[in-house]
């Protein structure tokens, strides 16, 4: 399906959210090398831990509001509400008001709100994309993502440091327009806000009403055992790719403790036409650009080879594709174990990614595909719990580190991902029995 022939809501929505990324990834990856120096590697752990509990609840609620309200009303509000805190959040890393725990306060609550936009955004390409197409569509949002996953590490990299008052306040103005467009120009997709269809909302209703109602929405998802089975590897191997912002920058860290110099040709120092240009014979890299550089490797991989690699996985079986892709993380865990050098981190992270971008598009395609059109917004908010859950646990990598060692805590995550390889194995067997696809895979 090409990007001209797209509803117009995503073709909004893919402009917005690039930018919103880009200003996001410009600081985003640098916060938990931030607090872990300020507040401690134990404390920051625990802080991450409580924090993403918040997100856990949140994200239920995200689903449960993008199916009872609207997708375009939740992703207004969830807009609007990030750019507010992020303006808090940015005074709190102001030289002259410093905070660190202020900061992670609002930090924690950036990512709660960011629970109440993904599901309802997820939701909208179901509701306006053929299930044969959701998968390329689904693919075309992840590259467009991750091309912010190259941009923002890199410039911020070079500014983390000395601008992350500014690198803040930047995405707090791209929420807030992000929002504007969204309220003006984006219509409403959810089935059941839709004109002649039964509104099923109840603006009676208290709070704790719509709480007791969400546990029974969420009851009835729980019985379905496939999609169950389906979140519970996904919280497991959930375990490596949420280290790219938690042990892994600690890591790089503790591996370049100093400044790394790269010394090449003599040096190059030329005037042509009266312009002047000097590249010195040694370069200096810190932890934050060596960092910055394996984000952006990441980001530069997805970009290059997602759409690609997309097209080609959908010649194979869902269970063969998530299933290499599991055991493909376990080996850049066991790679990142083992590595005392700064270079072992590229080749780790190319591994890394690969197995990243093999599931790309395809997971959301399986769930459209299992969840009735009513619950589906409840359904993605409930797969996410896959990364809500995750990184609730995956913060005790960073307390892990410090009791057991780096490679022991990298070694137990790959086998936490080859346990995840066994799962999906087993219960996309069971799924292929029980929701066969329209078209078929080999």
């Amino acid at each position: 399906m090409r990007i001209r022939d797209w509803d117009r809501n995503l073709k909004i929505r893919l402009i917005g959210e690039f930018f919103v990324g880009a200003t996001f990834w410009m600081f985003f990856p640098f916060m938990t090398l931030y607090f872990s120096e300020s507040l401690g590697k134990s404390l920051t752990g625990l802080l991450l831990v409580i924090s993403q509990a918040l997100s856990v609840v949140t994200n239920l609620f995200g689903g449960y509001c993008a199916d009872r309200f609207g997708r375009k009303k939740m992703m207004v509000f969830a807009s609007y509400a990030q750019a507010i805190i992020s303006i808090f959040f940015a005074l709190a890393c102001y030289p002259k008001f410093e905070s660190p725990i202020l900061a992670f306060v609002f930090f924690a609550l950036l990512g709660a709100l960011g629970s109440f936009y993904y599901p309802a955004s997820q939701a909208m390409v179901a509701d306006v994309v053929p299930e044969n197409e959701r998968t390329s569509v689904f693919a075309v949002f992840y590259t467009t993502n991750n091309l912010n996953v190259v941009i923002g590490p890199i410039i911020g990299s070079l500014f983390i440091d000395n601008y992350r008052f500014e690198l803040i306040l930047a995405d707090a103005i791209v929420l807030g327009l992000l929002g504007f467009v969204i309220q003006k120009w984006i219509s409403e997709t959810a089935p059941a806000l839709q004109p002649g269809a039964e509104t099923i909302v109840n603006t009676n209703n208290h709070w704790y009403d719509v709480a007791v109602e969400q546990v029974k929405s969420y009851t009835i998802i729980v019985k379905d055992k496939i999609f169950f089975l389906f979140i519970f590897a996904g919280v497991l191997l959930s375990q490596t790719y949420m280290q790219l912002d938690l042990l892994i920058p600690v890591y790089v860290k503790e591996v370049v403790k100093k400044s790394i110099s790269v010394s090449w040709l003599p040096n190059i120092d030329y005037t042509i036409g009266g312009i002047h240009l000097y590249v010195p014979p040694t370069i200096e890299f810190s932890a934050n650009n060596v960092f910055g550089a394996i984000v952006a490797e990441n980001g530069l991989i997805v970009i290059l080879f997602t759409l690609v690699t997309t097209r080609i996985v959908k010649r194979f079986s869902e269970k063969f594709i998530f299933m290499w892709s599991a055991l493909l993380y376990a080996i850049s865990m066991v790679y990142i174990a083992f590595t005392t050098g700064y270079l072992g981190f590229f080749v780790a992270m190319f591994i890394f990614t690969i197995a990243e971008i093999m599931t790309a598009g395809v997971q959301m395609d399986f769930i459209a595909r299992i969840a009735p059109e009513d619950l589906r917004g409840q359904y993605y908010a409930a797969s996410g719990l896959r990364w809500t859950v995750g990184r609730l646990l995956a913060p005790i990598s960073i307390m892990g580190s410090q009791l057991l060692g780096f490679r022991f805590t990298f070694l137990s995550i790959s086998i936490l991902a080859v346990f995840s390889a066994w799962l999906y194995f087993y219960l996309f067997t069971k799924a292929d029995q029980l929701y066969p696809k329209q078209t078929s895979n080999v």
